[in-house]
């Protein structure tokens, strides 16, 4: 008889051991998936920051830099297939006239920035152009890209 309890005794305190080693892989496992999902989705706001960013470019050209104010405008982000996500981003043109450079000479400066957000991440973007190349593309001022 005393065996038996000696047996149940030990099952007993295998199957403690095995259910903590579990409990713990599983913490470990659930942790790693939530950074995984961090991670992805911070990525996905940065892309999402970056169209913003793009978008401002491209609006000033279509602009030809004139007729263009201080503007604020918010999208969502959609899919290839159409589907609205959670994503978005609010893109700032900021336009700023002042005499730059070295002799200074009338230029008008445009300060972009860009916020995407994807589920609970945020990502900020900006850039500042100075002015258009002779083949209609912008020139940003060197070093001015950066995330924020």
């Amino acid at each position: 008889m005393r065996s038996k309890g000696q047996v149940l005794l030990f099952a007993l305190l295998l199957l403690g051991i095995f259910s903590i080693i579990l409990g713990s892989l599983g913490a470990i496992w659930h942790s790693r998936w939530q950074a995984y999902q961090m991670e992805s989705d911070g990525l996905r706001a940065f892309h999402i920051a970056e169209a913003g960013l793009e978008l401002g470019r491209a609006q000033i050209i279509a602009s030809g830099a004139t007729n263009l104010t201080n503007t604020t405008q918010i999208f969502p982000v959609t899919e290839p297939s159409g589907e609205v996500t959670n994503g978005r981003f609010q893109m700032n043109i900021t336009v700023s006239n002042g005499n730059y450079g070295s002799p200074p000479a009338p230029v008008t400066r445009f300060s972009i920035t860009s916020l995407g957000s994807f589920k609970s991440a945020k990502r900020m973007v900006g850039s500042s152009v100075i002015g258009f190349a002779d083949n209609g593309t912008l020139i940003s001022e060197p070093g001015s890209w950066q995330e924020l």
